[in-house]
């Protein structure tokens, strides 16, 4: 069970740096 838990904080954690622009559209728009 925690590792399930630890590959889903990751994964989660993984989508906010891959996909900024879908939680926080302000440093996308920085960052282009």
């Amino acid at each position: 069970m925690p590792t399930m838990m630890a590959v889903s904080a990751k994964k989660s954690s993984s989508a906010l740096f891959t996909r900024p622009g879908d939680s926080l559209p302000g440093v996308r728009a920085d960052v282009q």
